[in-house]
């Protein structure tokens, strides 16, 4: 003290609580670093689960179809990775390691993640390999790498979806194939019906339908949606609306096809029109 000079009017108690103060504040701002770094040191080993830095988790592509709106979760906390829904053409996901279960995880929920899709889980026991998983979920049964039956010659099996988003019916609907043969450039519809599919479930894939396949393009189906167990078709709006009167359905002999139909209403034109949509899902995300 005796090398410090003293100024004439500074009050020194002042000083010195000033001093004191900032002595608690090193104390409380080193007491707090010493525990930031106990608690990293410890979340860093709960969640790397001891596997080493640098290990590479593998990649998960997920390629398919789902009639609903999924959450996929990921990794031994069911991390949520994100959304699927109808057309997944390519989804990478990076899955952790479960090392005490030795296993990577995915599991399949549905929109609001209350309830796992019974036999969506998939498991691969390796932390570096990465794999393609095509999912398919009809409405009812969730499928992973489905396969595709053998189909006789001059056959053509098919699973129907129906989806009216032009109509506000949303209840079952009969479909109704009519042979139709184009002779120079004028259709010739059959009124026989070829087949009828009845009680076809809103979004929801049927059972295989066998068809005859036509070996000529000259050839295919007229398909007509109805209320169930009638003729009338679904209820469309009626004003400045004009409506497609089938839709149009070709074949591929000794094939299995996963047939989405789509009703939408196109407002770009005058009068407006209600335009049935034929998507083959297999053909797009199952090749």
């Amino acid at each position: 003290m005796e090398n410090l000079r003293l100024e004439q009017g500074v009050d020194f108690s002042l000083i010195q609580k000033a001093y004191m103060k900032l002595n608690r504040y090193l104390l409380i701002f080193t007491a707090a670093t010493i525990v930031s770094a106990l608690v990293s040191s410890c979340k860093q080993e709960y969640i790397n689960l001891s596997i080493p830095e640098g290990t590479r988790f593998s990649n998960i592509t997920l390629k398919g179809y789902t009639v609903d709106d999924m959450q996929v979760h990921i990794g031994p906390r069911s991390v949520l990775a994100g959304n699927i829904f109808e057309e997944v053409s390519e989804r990478t996901l990076e899955a952790p390691f479960a090392k005490e279960q030795g296993i990577n995880e995915v599991v399949f929920y549905n929109a609001s993640g209350t309830t796992a899709y019974a036999g969506s889980q998939i498991n691969f026991l390796s932390t570096s390999k990465d794999t393609t998983v095509r999912i398919f979920y009809d409405g009812k049964t969730f499928t992973k790498n489905p396969v595709f039956p053998v189909v006789a010659s001059g056959k053509m099996l098919v699973r129907l979806n129906f989806k009216s988003t032009a109509s506000t019916y949303k209840g079952l609907v009969d479909l109704e194939f009519h042979a139709v043969t184009v002779v120079a450039g004028v259709p010739t519809i059959e009124t026989t019906v070829a087949k009828l599919v009845e009680g076809v479930s809103s979004n929801q894939f049927t059972e295989y339908i066998e068809l005859p396949a036509f070996s000529t393009s000259r050839q295919y189906y007229a398909v007509y949606v109805h209320l169930p167990g009638t003729l009338n078709p679904l209820p469309y709006p009626t004003t400045n609306v004009v409506v497609d009167p089938y839709i149009v359905f070709r074949t591929t002999a000794r094939y299995a096809a996963l047939i989405r139909i789509k009703d939408a209403l196109i407002t770009v034109k005058t009068p407006n029109q209600i335009q049935y949509f034929v998507d083959d899902i297999r053909s797009n995300y199952f090749q």
